[in-house]
């Protein structure tokens, strides 16, 4: 006679499934397989408290997306997220702009994704639409006046996320705004060493060993940072002004005004 398996609550408040997972648990009962990927079956469903866990200052930087997009969206516009996973920061400038007519697109090549998206940006009585899409394949429209990259750019290769930029610099009026979080490398190499353990640190108090050791191995190779100064001058050499809000760490983010 089988015995049921019981849900267990995990370290990181996350509950086992009961059914077997192949690959290697990452944390939060998401299993990978070898290298990460955004479309890996049922990450929709744990990504939100999976982020927030494991990367610095996540709910702050939302709440500080949500404030700064009121200077730059109004009535007639279009706001772009790029990477927008389950719909969470178009939810957040949503609350900061109740009242005016925006469409608020996201952009997302998980399907999974995409759907969490639609059910979260369904109830909030806005205009929307959420493409299930590469970003490096869909440009924003005439009408923007927002486009946000939340760690969308650094699992891009350089070499199309640069060429990305490019073309969607040239989509944006002047005047309309980028706000961009990325993690970078420091420029000082003694304090990326620092940020990586104090990172680490913060992460075993929500995840074991093995689950941290086995997201950055599934990380290898699929995300790629760059030096934060050299992202920077990148960001005002395609026509933007630049002003970093927020940093934690290695996590740093921007505001930027197209010239």
């Amino acid at each position: 006679m089988k015995k049921e398996s019981k849900k267990e609550s995990k370290k990181d408040g996350s509950k086992w499934s009961g059914k077997e997972n192949s690959g290697e648990n990452v944390g939060n009962g998401i299993h990978q397989e070898d290298a990460w990927t955004f479309r890996v079956e049922g990450l929709a469903d744990e990504f939100d408290q999976h982020v927030n866990l494991s990367v610095p200052g996540y709910d702050q930087v939302q709440g500080l997306v949500g404030q700064l997009s009121r200077y730059f969206l109004y009535d007639g516009c279009s706001v772009v997220d790029y990477g927008c996973s389950t719909g969470r920061t178009l939810q957040e400038i949503a609350a900061r702009n109740k009242g005016r007519k925006i469409e608020y697109i996201g952009v997302d090549d998980s399907h999974e994704m995409c759907e969490k998206a639609r059910e979260r940006m369904s109830s909030l009585g806005v205009s929307f639409d959420i493409l299930n899409a590469q970003a490096e394949k869909t440009f924003p429209p005439s009408n923007v006046a927002l486009v946000i990259m939340i760690y969308t750019a650094q699992f891009m290769p350089e070499k199309s996320r640069w060429k990305f930029f490019l073309d969607m610099t040239s989509k944006m009026p002047p005047g309309s705004g980028l706000i961009v979080v990325e993690k970078t490398i420091p420029d000082e190499p003694r304090f990326s060493q620092i940020f990586s353990e104090i990172h680490i640190e913060q992460k075993k108090k929500h995840f074991d060993s093995m689950e941290v050791d086995s997201k950055a191995r599934s990380l290898i190779g699929v995300l790629r940072p760059e030096q934060t100064n050299s992202f920077e001058q990148r960001l005002k050499q395609y026509g933007f002004s630049v002003s970093k809000f927020w940093q934690t760490l290695a996590f740093s983010g921007w505001v930027c005004r197209r010239s």
